[in-house]
């Protein structure tokens, strides 16, 4: 029969074992959530990216639209000060 010493020693034993295997797989979810969080980072960043490109596009769009019409509100404008004269 094992002493009570001898018992706790187990315990103590075993329970290091389990608290290395447990930071050992700590540090691989932590390796694998790095290399999940660079991956998702990164395409975040190129669907940022494209869409700035789209808003820019579709912005520059817009200018051109607005230019043409206040071209044209300036030319009724001026047709309806000119059939005044």
């Amino acid at each position: 029969m094992s002493s009570s010493k001898e018992t706790v020693d187990k315990i103590k034993n075993k329970a290091s074992g389990i608290s290395e295997e447990g930071k050992k797989i700590g540090k691989e979810y932590a390796e694998d959530g790095k290399k999940l969080g660079k991956k998702y980072a990164e395409k975040g960043k190129s669907i940022g990216e494209e869409y700035a490109e789209k808003g820019k596009s579709i912005g520059e769009e817009y200018k051109k639209m607005g230019k043409g019409i206040s071209k044209d509100f300036k030319e009724m404008a001026k047709n309806i000060k000119d059939s005044f004269k």
